[in-house]
């Protein structure tokens, strides 16, 4: 038997698809029952889409999410006064993370193979963790749903390059729909330079979508005053492991460092010089609620499942990395992890979110890695059990 498995073509099964994207939809429908999700940040992001309206200026933490706050006005202008912009906005996020759950298909037919693909469009499909942000009037699901549409974008620049002027465009707004963008927008950056740098025009234009970038981050002076108090100082010697508002569900008890007259950068470097163990110890156990998702508050038979499920998705999704990454397409693969990576760092340098909301804008990319290692392992087994 040969591997029909990766090989099974989709053409004429579009029966699949639609029982997949029904299921989705459904899942959609179903979470909308409780209507739209509103809170605290809400109001920050309508507010400050309402002052980009009227032409004034967005001020404070509310500049580091303006591509969402951008999005919000964009909607709002267009909706007709009798219709409420923000059920719009719902409809549309929706609609983006269909469009994901697309280019998710798309980027596993390329780097894997038709089988793969189909095994995480199906599981994303289902994943409660992402559908849940699709009804609240927050960045999740528009983050969320971009970051795969630009990863798709850029693996189509490498073998088109005129999608570099939807790519760049794409990845760049990515970054401005909220902080965690301008980490990663460095990984989406360097893969295309990567790409194109035998092209002229196209350096030409990450030179200068770099310089853009930097300058707009760098006139938004609220955005590294923010930037500072999230990743800085107090979360080190704090020991914030898991938080949910200003419920700290997790702590540690930390060493303190004492007064300096340090910048945020150095005085971390300082922490971790003077005790490197505590702060091993604290990235461990936010990387722990991080990927294994286990809460305190959770009931126990929902943690022994979580015991049990995710060691097995790790370990298939290391398969696929290590299979991944023996492929022609090493840069492609280098860009999913790269960006997995950054948002690792990220709550590594932070906190774990109790609901797991920073987890979300990188599970579809862990489960291309996982459904490439469930595939691949499925295929050996196959083969192994066939005749001669």
């Amino acid at each position: 038997m040969n591997r029909i498995i990766s090989t099974w073509n989709i053409n004429g099964h579009a029966w699949v698809f639609i029982a997949i994207f029904s299921i989705f939809i459904a899942n959609n429908i179903w979470v909308l029952q409780n209507g739209i999700g509103i809170s605290n940040d809400t109001i920050r992001y309508t507010s400050s889409a309402q002052k980009l309206i009227d032409g004034e200026s967005i001020t404070g933490k509310p500049k580091s999410y303006v591509g969402y706050s951008a999005f919000l006005a964009l909607v709002k202008l267009a909706t007709p006064n009798k219709y409420d912009y923000l059920k719009v906005v719902i409809v549309l996020q929706i609609i983006f993370a269909t469009v994901a759950l697309i280019c998710l298909y798309k980027i596993g037919q390329i780097l894997y193979s038709n089988a793969a693909a189909l095994l995480a469009l199906a599981i994303s499909s289902i994943n409660y963790i992402v559908i849940q942000w699709n009804h609240y009037i927050l960045t999740e699901s528009l983050f969320t749903s971009m970051v795969v549409i630009s990863v798709f974008l850029c693996i189509r620049t490498a073998q088109k390059p005129l999608y570099a002027t939807i790519a760049l465009p794409a990845v760049i707004f990515t970054t401005l729909i909220r902080p965690n963008g301008m980490i990663l927008v460095l990984v989406f950056l360097i893969y295309l330079f990567s790409i194109l740098k035998g092209n002229i025009k196209g350096f030409a234009v990450i030179v200068a979508t770099i310089i853009v970038a930097i300058s707009f981050l760098f006139i938004i002076e609220e955005t590294q005053d923010f930037t500072q108090k999230e990743a800085g100082v107090g979360l080190l010697e704090s020991g914030i492991i898991v938080k949910s508002n200003d419920v700290y569900y997790k702590k540690l008890k930390m060493p303190i460092l004492g007064k300096t007259d340090a910048g945020v950068l150095e005085y971390n470097l300082l922490y971790i010089v003077n005790y490197p163990l505590d702060t091993v110890k604290l990235i461990a156990e936010r990387l722990y609620a991080f990927y294994f998702l286990i809460r305190e508050d959770y009931s126990n038979r929902h943690n022994i499942f979580l015991y049990i499920i995710m060691p097995i998705y790790y370990l298939f999704t290391l398969i696929g990395i290590i299979y991944a990454l023996k492929k022609n397409k090493r840069k492609e693969n280098l860009l999913i992890l790269g960006l997995i990576m950054g948002q690792t760092a990220i709550v590594a340098s932070t906190l774990a979110d109790h609901d797991h909301r920073y987890f979300t804008y990188i599970v579809n990319l862990i489960t291309l890695f996982f459904s490439h290692g469930a595939i691949s392992i499925l295929n050996r087994l196959t083969i192994r059990k066939s005749p001669g």
